[in-house]
């Protein structure tokens, strides 16, 4: 099922989840496509249901995005040397 969750941000608070998605400090605004991603991965934290939603935020908040290969967490550099030449910016997760 797609979903159409209409969300109003200020750019303050785009700015503040562009930081926890890049988990570094910037100016920039985090896009449609970023937020996209952002929301799924807290979905896909929930439905697996190892952790309580309080502390998945808090893990994304602290971590900002990750990467999986083969069901273990990897760097980004590892995610995109492992991928095939496929980057990680080009695949939903």
């Amino acid at each position: 099922m797609k979903t159409n969750m209409q969300i109003e941000l200020d750019d303050e608070q785009r700015k503040h989840l562009a930081d926890i998605y890049d988990n570094k400090v910037s100016s920039r605004l985090i896009t449609r496509k970023e937020l996209a991603k952002l929301v799924q991965l807290y979905i896909d934290e929930l439905i697996k249901g190892e952790k309580d939603p309080n502390r998945i935020v808090e893990d994304i908040i602290e971590d900002g995005w990750k990467y999986y290969y083969n069901d273990k967490r990897v760097s980004k550099e590892e995610f995109d040397r492992r991928s095939n030449g496929v980057s990680a910016k080009d695949l939903e997760r």
